[in-house]
């Protein structure tokens, strides 16, 4: 390797800051949702939102078990903007039951009370900042278009027996710095004790049973939501979300694209990549070509010296533009082009040319076939 390929190894460069996307993959118990917002606990500008330090969690998220995966980000709240006009979180139940527990059932003091309140408020603030986040980006804002009102939802976390309860308001969902000193506003969560509806099951009936630990959760209940007297949307504008676009076929095409990346299934496609010896012998250091393997090159040697550019290569600068090549018929084609594995550049699923159009469209004239033989005059 060469010498001017290999970075200096010193502590800066080391511990130089390094953003990760983070994906919250949830499926909720229950969801109760409204045409309209819940009433704000505090306003935007209390000194709550504003005054308050939040520390910075600069350490990388794997060092917690989390894993690492390449996909497409999603930001769904559990239903696709054209479902209902129902689209405000009101109150939301999820399980206490958590991975993480299960595998650390043999190991001893890991899983204490502290430990478990600890997982039982992150679970009630990632679940909350991952229901608004959706509904806040369906409204038309985003870290690029600041929210102009916080919006507000409930959630209870139980596995029957302990209920936590949580009140989320967001303020801001700006996530374009991590330095408190650039932040304006932040997001609060109010939470309680959790409370124990019964002690134990014993002969079929509930021991210790008390009903009076749920009067938080009907509390919730009763906060009722209330209409605005102003623009929910304010960023949409007259064009408005992409499932009110007039044009049938264009927005039902757009949203089967949309739902095809954001499902994350396995694709026919594989992902564009650079692998790790790509990187090691090509990119970060120019190793000398070799004759005898020589190959297709990748996408990314072919969006720098390609005439279609980054747009035909790059994963990250394709477009979802419907292309305009017409299918050709077989007979219509030039004739080094009938035969073979050249066929296959044609799609057959494309829209198709008649014969009617040849002298319009066409370069080749259609060749003769034996439905001709009645054309041609002198077998008359």
């Amino acid at each position: 390797l060469r010498k001017e390929f290999i970075p200096e190894l010193t502590d800066e460069w080391v511990n130089r800051p390094y953003e990760r996307a983070f994906q919250i993959h949830h499926k909720p118990v229950l969801q109760i949702r409204h045409a309209d917002p819940l009433q704000e606990f505090v306003a935007r500008e209390h000194e709550l939102s504003t005054n308050v330090s939040v520390p910075i969690f600069d350490y990388d998220p794997r060092v917690l078990g989390l894993r690492t995966k390449c996909q497409h980000g999603t930001n769904i709240p559990g239903f696709w903007p054209e479902a209902d006009e129902n689209q405000l979180g009101l109150l939301s139940y999820h399980t206490r039951v958590n991975r993480y527990n299960a595998r650390c059932l043999g190991r001893a003091n890991v899983l204490n009370d502290e430990v478990l309140r600890e997982q039982d408020i992150c679970k009630g603030i990632l679940t909350n900042f991952g229901w608004l986040l959706p509904q806040a980006c369906y409204l038309g804002f985003s870290p690029m278009t600041e929210m102009t009102f916080p919006l507000v939802s409930q959630s209870v976390n139980t596995d029957g027996q302990t209920w936590s309860f949580f009140a989320y308001q967001m303020n801001t969902c700006d996530l374009t710095t991590n330095e408190p000193s650039e932040h304006t506003h932040q997001n609060i969560i109010w939470t309680q004790e959790p409370q124990t509806l019964y002690s134990k099951v014993q002969g079929g009936k509930l021991v210790g049973f008390d009903p009076a630990s749920l009067k938080t959760l009907i509390k919730m209940y009763l906060n009722k939501p209330k209409a605005r007297n102003y623009d929910i949307a304010p960023y949409l504008g007259e064009v408005g979300r992409l499932v009110d676009f007039p044009d049938d076929y264009q927005r039902g095409r757009f949203m089967e694209i949309v739902k095809a990346q954001t499902s994350n299934r396995e694709k026919t496609i594989k992902k564009p990549e650079i692998y790790l010896w790509e990187k090691l012998l090509l990119i970060d250091n120019q190793a000398p070509p070799q004759i005898g393997l020589a190959r297709r090159r990748r996408w990314w040697h072919q969006y720098k010296i390609d005439s279609l550019g980054k747009e035909n290569w790059h994963p990250e600068f394709i477009n979802t533009d419907e292309k305009k090549d017409l299918y050709v018929p077989k007979g219509m084609r030039p004739e080094w082009t009938r035969k073979g594995k050249l066929n296959k550049r044609y799609n057959k699923f494309k829209p198709k040319i008649r014969v009617p159009l040849q002298e319009k469209i066409a370069m080749y004239e259609v060749p003769k076939t034996k439905f001709d033989w009645d054309k041609d005059e002198s077998r008359r």
